[in-house]
């Protein structure tokens, strides 16, 4: 089934169903990060996961989101990209993120002045469409009107389709870091930083 879709700026009255998208995307490093900074208190890491979504500053802020909506107005899939500035590769934020986080950082803070493609989701009834391609499409028309001249993502080296659609689109693996496990996921993986010139 082919679905008709359009693409449009987040909200933040989409926090929610922004940071459900990010978790998934993120293997489940956002939802962790949420609850750390929810530890102490009786908020439901959700709520703060969207609360970090309506600020408007911030890696996971629903300025830097596109959402993909069906013509009857459902939330079909994610990109959050943005220009990497030295802000939102900061290392020093309070508290500071787990081990399992020091991989990305390391990467992301390697890759200022590039544009960055934080999150991209698709929800699994969806999948097998093409939509993924329409996100990272209009990421990259992003990242051209922007003036850089580079792309950059991180991804899980067992992503192993996902790095395929990266690589049709040019991309390629720059450097690679083990992964630090977070409980017990990750284990024996690898994150890998993937870079596309414009």
């Amino acid at each position: 089934m082919t679905v008709s879709i359009q693409i449009v700026p987040g909200s933040q009255a989409d926090a929610m169903e922004i940071a459900r998208l990010s978790n998934m995307a993120a293997s489940g490093t956002s939802f962790v990060r949420w609850q750390q900074l929810a530890e102490g208190t009786a908020e439901d890491p959700w709520n703060k996961g969207a609360e970090c979504v309506r600020r408007d500053v911030g890696e996971f802020s629903y300025r830097h989101c596109y959402l993909l909506k069906t013509a009857e107005g459902k939330v079909a899939g994610l990109v959050n990209s943005f220009l990497m500035i030295e802000e939102n590769a900061d290392l020093r934020d309070e508290p500071a993120w787990l081990p399992y986080a020091q991989p990305f950082q390391e990467f992301e803070g390697s890759v200022v002045g590039n544009w960055y493609i934080n999150f991209l989701a698709v929800k699994e009834e969806y999948r097998g469409q093409g939509l993924a391609s329409h996100l990272l499409d209009h990421a990259l028309k992003l990242a051209k009107d922007s003036g850089v001249s580079a792309v950059n993502l991180v991804v899980l080296g067992s992503k192993t389709s996902v790095i395929r659609l990266y690589e049709r689109y040019g991309f390629s693996i720059q450097r690679t870091l083990p992964a630090i496990s977070m409980g017990d996921q990750f284990i024996g993986d690898s994150w890998h930083l993937m870079e596309k010139q414009l």
